[in-house]
């Protein structure tokens, strides 16, 4: 089965990939109006069958703000999605933190994410989301493989 981990945020959403055993890092993307549509891109022509989102919560595990965009993300990728794909969700508190003290090798910025990232995206949290999503992804196909 193949999977995309997403670590979304405001400004930049990190993205995994794995067919079911190990996750790897693959991009970040910028958050703008051609996020849906490129994700829906990687699910149809990628096979995908599901996605992990990280579900952002508050230290204490109420649902916070983000919560509710994440949401509005997926219905937005539901509705343009020709592929039918699963949504499960994985705690994604300290996974940018953790993902910080990560090496950042091995991480594409991608083609599109090239033309869009932009000088605010600091050298040392550049491609920290990637490596997030990977420790989003990886976590919950750790659960699934009864290795966690």
């Amino acid at each position: 089965m193949k999977y995309i981990g997403i670590d979304y945020g405001t400004k930049k959403v990190g993205v995994a990939i794995s067919e079911g055993v190990v996750a790897l890092p693959k991009e970040v993307l910028v958050n703008d109006a051609d996020l849906v549509s490129v994700i829906s891109g990687y699910i149809e022509d990628g096979g995908v069958e599901a996605i992990v989102v990280g579900k952002s919560m508050t230290l204490s595990g109420g649902l916070n703000n983000l919560a509710l965009e994440v949401e509005d993300f997926i219905k937005k990728l539901k509705s343009i999605t020709k592929a039918e794909f699963d949504v499960y969700y994985e705690d994604e508190r300290y996974t940018t933190k953790q993902a910080r003290t990560l090496p950042q090798e091995g991480v594409s910025r991608g083609e599109v994410a090239n033309k869009r990232l932009n000088k605010n995206i600091s050298a040392n949290g550049s491609l920290a989301d990637a490596q997030a999503a990977t420790i989003i992804l990886q976590s919950f196909l750790d659960k699934q493989n009864n290795l966690s």
